[in-house]
């Protein structure tokens, strides 16, 4: 029993005071457990203030904050409160004894002790010695003919290197390839090194070497990425161990990820993370990347490792003098979910072979074992097949294996081959306790491997805790589910889900990224229901979903309803959305879906940079509704509409409907493409009761090509429509603009306003202006109102309306039609440029008013006007 530390520590606790000196990590947490033993035990009365105190300490070994270490370091004790800044401090400094020679100073930086030793080495044939002189501004030899200018051992084998690329040349692809390195062994007569280098093309590309001395090294290219390089670049190394995975980011996107074989992998688990510039030791400017520098702390796993960047200065983190939970309120540890007793072990094939009413499954590309009984295993197809709740799943449990079938324990509905199949073992255990922890510290991320993960049971997300994989091509999570319930009630039906958030208690601070969701062996067999879907997430406060895939979902892919303060919705790729939804317009069951329920309060949702693609096609109506909609929720008032959502710079290919603003208040709609879709942008009420359509939308500047229906009246680029029913939210304007959009190729009009007979409102101050409306089936721009209803103050003005009219419909082929029996009331009609160059034009007539009643309406300028 070491009495005098323990002395040492109640010292501390009870009097509230916070110092232990010159103790080292590992003294400090035996002294600890040794006191907390004695609380157990009673031996220590129970002291509200020592309890609080040894809980803290205790939480901050947990966060690995005081992991073990062998240099000396300085550590203060927190108090019951939360300490104050600087309080529960590590010092941090470059070790003197570790340089070569050794100095007082590391480029303008004191090199005194701290709890961490950083050695600064060149990794030539003599690891440890420098054997150049130093440039002090780029930090690298100004003599010399080869070898790595500068490495630093951040202390274990996972970690993250950085380089700011200054110059490149395609020849410093064979014999001065620059680059970051890690997980590298530099001894003499075993050098083994992982780096990212610049191919002979220009492309980045990921290397593994050996040898015994630099001289002497012989390359094994892991991959080569399709990324070429640029001066200026930021790239980004991570070796993750346990994979054997490098990945490399070039300014911040995955550009490739290379794997060890696994007899590679043990020759590079002792050796340390190293960051360097390899290249020739000449002092040209060609090669000068920058000198060092010391970025916050990256979490791997439960290790965190420190981040080192070659760039124009060395500098000390600033980091270093916030206490454990100040940074993890900054950063939050990563919380892998191996760590918590996932398997991750998910396999994916695609020709599964199984046999009406037997309970046998079997693959060629893989032989199942005996580790496989107890897995959950799915098969397309091999299913019951309901009507929008189960297209085809079969989901079962191994529970032996007969020779090279896995048995399981129902049979299957139907005879198939060549299926799409996972199994694996659930991991919703683990994934769980990985998020406790995570809510335990204050904050995190619970971290998805490269690996695949399967999912069978919904789960809360909490707030500040977020979800990130490494990479979303390499990190899937497989969700395998037909839960009992209510398929449109959250909590029952979904994976991760918001059950239970209300207004005044929404999610915060949470984001979803860099992993794939699979959810085509996600079904409700009970009936189709808004929440049946992986991520059903809502009631939004600061959160965020990025580059993630979403493929296969029953209904809607991406939810952020209710959003508030700065929501991204960014540069996800969505795959067949609403898989299971009712064809035709209807509840959920679209890519990205953001509703409101208008409470006035600021919504500046930012959905931007994804990419949907659906199944629908001219023939054959797709499942799924909306590629992106935003929506009023029952009772909205759109008088309290709330704005900001912006609709930027999207892809949304073979959906009904590509975007679809059903509800909010002003939303931009900017920049998109939207391709072979039944119709392109829609304006328009959904089925919610009390709902209503979108109000003083901007819809600006978006290419929509080739809708195709399949309806006769559906195909079209741009449509604007109040509902044949009104309803108390409905207000007698809409405002929209509709300006410098490409509209070509649509099976119906470019762009229709319609008012139908059984509206109860009026269509107010729509502009359609500016816009290249071409090769239509019917007239470029339509307006149209049913009997008793009207359209108000509508300017149709400095438009192209080119060679429309392709489908030949009589009395259809004009560039403006005013639909006969329509009334339009004020508003104008005025230079726009309407041919047809075409030696069988198709576009037979400028503007057409036949059977329209037009009450103060200016019609002039326009081509072919009489």
């Amino acid at each position: 029993m070491a009495l005098v530390k323990i002395a040492q520590v109640r010292f501390a606790t009870d009097s509230s005071m916070a110092t232990i000196t010159r103790t080292t990590g590992t003294q400090f947490r035996t002294a600890l457990e040794e006191l907390i033993a004695q609380i157990g035990a009673g031996i220590i009365a129970q002291n509200p203030n020592l309890i609080a105190a040894a809980e803290a300490a205790i939480q901050s070994i947990v966060s690995g904050y005081f992991a073990t270490t062998s240099a000396p370091g300085l550590f203060t004790f927190p108090n019951a409160s939360e300490p104050a800044p600087g309080v529960l401090s590590q010092k941090f400094a470059i070790n003197p004894l570790a340089i070569s020679p050794a100095v007082a100073s590391f480029h303008n930086r004191p090199t005194t002790t701290g709890d961490a030793t950083i050695r600064v080495v060149s990794s030539d044939t003599d690891p440890g010695t420098w054997g150049n002189s130093i440039d002090p501004t780029a930090q690298q030899p100004t003599s010399g003919s080869g070898g790595v200018y500068a490495s630093v051992d951040v202390g274990g084998p996972d970690g993250v290197s950085r380089v700011r690329v200054i110059s490149v040349s395609t020849t410093e692809g064979g014999n001065r390839a620059i680059g970051a390195f890690t997980a590298s062994r530099l001894a003499s007569n075993d050098i083994k090194i992982l780096r990212w280098t610049v191919a002979s093309g220009g492309q980045y590309a990921l290397q593994r070497g050996n040898g015994p001395n630099l001289a002497a090294m012989s390359w094994r290219v892991l991959t080569q990425s399709s990324v070429f390089a640029r001066a200026n670049d930021l790239v980004d190394l991570e070796y993750l161990k346990r994979d054997g995975l490098l990945v490399l980011r070039v300014n911040g996107a995955v550009a490739a990820v290379g794997a060890l074989t696994s007899a590679e992998r043990p020759s590079h688990d002792t050796g340390a993370t190293i960051a360097g510039v390899w290249g020739n030791g000449n002092n040209l400017t060609s090669n000068k990347l920058g000198g060092w520098q010391w970025l916050v702390p990256v979490s791997t796993g439960t290790v965190t490792r420190r981040m080192v960047s070659v760039d124009s200065t060395l500098t000390m983190p600033a980091d270093v003098k916030l206490n454990p939970a100040q940074k993890r309120q900054a950063v939050g540890p990563v919380f892998d979910i191996r760590d918590y007793g996932a398997k991750c072990d998910g396999v994916y094939v695609t020709d599964a072979r199984t046999q009406a009413g037997a309970n046998y499954v079997w693959t060629n590309s893989y032989n199942f074992t005996s580790a496989d009984i107890g897995k959950r295993i799915a098969v397309k197809g091999a299913g019951p097949v309901i009507a929008n709740a189960n297209d085809g799943v079969w989901l079962a449990t191994i529970t032996a294996i007969d020779g090279t079938a896995a048995r399981v324990d129902s049979n299957a509905t139907s005879t198939v081959t060549g299926a799409r199949c996972v199994f694996g073992t659930p991991d919703d255990v683990a994934i769980a306790q990985a998020q406790k922890e995570a809510v335990r510290a204050g904050g995190g991320t619970v971290r998805f491997p490269a690996a695949r993960t399967i999912a069978t049971v919904p789960l809360n997300v909490e707030n500040y805790v977020s979800w990130a994989g490494i990479d979303r091509n390499v990190s899937w999570v497989h969700v395998l589910q037909d839960n009992p319930g209510n398929g449109g009630v959250a909590g029952t039906s979904d994976w991760l889900t918001c059950a239970g958030r209300t207004t005044d208690n929404p999610l915060i601070g949470a984001t979803f990224r860099d992993f794939g969701v699979n959810a085509e062996f996600h079904v409700h067999s009970a009936g189709y229901g808004t929440a049946v879907k992986p991520l059903n997430i809502y009631l939004v406060q600061r959160c965020s979903i990025e580059r993630m895939n979403v493929w296969n979902t029953p209904a809607t892919a991406v939810p952020f309803d209710h959003s508030y303060d700065q929501v991204t919705i960014g540069y996800n790729f969505i795959l067949n959305p609403g898989r299971l939804a009712p064809s035709g317009v209807g509840p959920g069951g679209s890519g990205i879906g953001a509703g409101t329920k208008a409470t006035g309060a600021t919504e500046p949702t930012l959905i931007i940079g994804n990419v949907i693609r659906g199944m629908h096609s001219a023939a054959v109506a797709g499942p799924g509704h909306n590629g992106i909609f935003t929506e009023a929720q029952s009772g909205a008032d759109p008088d309290a509409g709330v704005p900001g959502y912006r609709i930027v710079n999207n892809v949304v290919e073979g959906m009904p409907n590509g975007i679809s603003d059903t509800g909010s208040t002003g939303t931009i709609i900017s920049g998109n493409e939207i391709i072979g879709c039944g119709n392109g942008i829609r304006l328009a009420k959904t089925t919610l009761p009390d709902a209503y359509p979108g109000l003083h939308a901007n819809i600006l500047g978006n290419t929509i090509r080739g809708c195709t229906g399949p309806g006769e009246t559906d195909g079209v680029g741009i449509l604007i429509a109040m509902p044949s029913g009104g309803g108390p939210n409905l207000r007698d304007y809409l405002h929209t603009l509709i300006t410098g959009n490409q509209i070509f190729e649509c099976k119906s009009w470019g762009v229709s306003v319609e008012n139908p007979a059984g509206s109860s409102v009026e269509i107010t101050g729509i502009v359609v202006q500016g816009n290249v409306i071409r090769a239509c089936g019917r007239s470029g721009v339509r307006l149209y109102s049913g009997s008793g209803r009207k359209l108000r103050q509508i300017a149709v003005r400095d438009n192209q309306l080119v060679g429309n009219g392709r489908r030949g419909i009589s009395d259809d082929r004009a560039g403006v039609l005013v639909w006969s029996g329509a009334t339009l009331e004020g508003g104008r009609i005025q230079d726009n440029d309407i041919y047809d160059l075409a030696s069988n034009p198709t576009q037979v007539d400028t503007i057409v008013t036949t059977g329209a009643t037009l009450t103060g309406a200016r019609i002039s300028g326009n081509t072919g006007d009489a």
